[in-house]
């Protein structure tokens, strides 16, 4: 399996939080932090976040944990936040103009089986392709028809949300994102949201987006993280794709996330 990200104990992030930006430049340097034995104290999780930025309000806001309009649960657990969530590649946000900067998972309940997250770095992608691929895909716009996606998952979930659906529009996305902090390059894709390449017949669209998928998770760029109560998983929306596995029948999962503003 391959190895992802930096290691930090919760101890270690008491100390980069006393220091201003410091935890930002290591998310900068790695794409994804994980965090062990992190207390379950969700005013402490939040005081995390805000070192990564303004946090986004939970939508729909049924899934908002209760007092905290920011924190967003997640779980199998009957009526206990959203179930089955992000079980296709992809990064988080893509129904702003600047996508979602950073995610922030605290696991509560870890299960005894599966239920494991995927990541894999998509800087990296970018900096392994041929030369020739790499200039290809540098003026490539992706389709994201946002509003018709968002309204087919509430129409699944069975729920409305009417304020967002009134400000979410159809956007387009370079399928090479640049950091607005390092000006590294990473491939941008999503396995759901991604609909085709402006300007490429459908047929085109569909070979290309499947190969660079196919690319992208190749089995010895995917690191898969098994989780622990109390872990924290920090990472880059630019740096990183991910996709959530559905944890083992019979086994339980709960987590807390905040996503960062773009």
């Amino acid at each position: 399996m391959k190895q992802l990200g930096h290691r930090l104990a919760a101890d270690d992030v008491k100390v980069f939080l006393e220091e201003d930006g410091a935890l930002l430049s290591l998310l900068d340097a790695h794409g994804l932090l994980v965090v062990s034995d992190f207390p379950q104290d969700i005013e402490a999780f939040e005081h995390l976040a805000a070192a990564f930025g303004p946090a986004e309000v939970v939508s729909p806001p049924v899934f908002g944990l209760s007092g905290h309009p920011t924190v967003r649960v997640q779980s199998n657990l009957p009526g206990q936040g959203v179930s089955g969530g992000g079980e296709y590649w992809h990064s988080d946000g893509p129904w702003s103009k600047t996508p979602s900067a950073a995610t922030l998972l605290l696991c509560e309940i870890a299960p005894s089986g599966g239920g494991e997250t995927l990541f894999t770095d998509m800087r990296e992608v970018v900096d392994t392709a041929p030369p020739g691929l790499k200039a290809k895909l540098e003026p490539l716009v992706g389709n994201y028809p946002c509003r018709a996606i968002y309204q087919r998952e509430l129409d699944q979930m069975g729920l409305k949300d009417p304020d967002k659906l009134a400000g979410l529009q159809d956007l387009s996305h370079p399928l090479v994102r640049r950091h607005p902090r390092n000006g590294r390059s990473a491939l941008y894709l999503n396995e759901k949201w991604l609909e085709n390449v402006i300007g490429l017949s459908e047929e085109e669209s569909t070979e290309l987006l499947d190969a660079l998928l196919d690319i992208a998770t190749e089995p010895d760029r995917v690191y898969a993280h098994t989780w622990r109560a109390n872990d924290v998983l920090i990472w880059d929306n630019v740096a990183m794709m991910h996709k959530a596995l559905p944890p083992a029948e019979g086994a339980s999962k709960k987590t807390y996330r905040i996503t960062i503003k773009g």
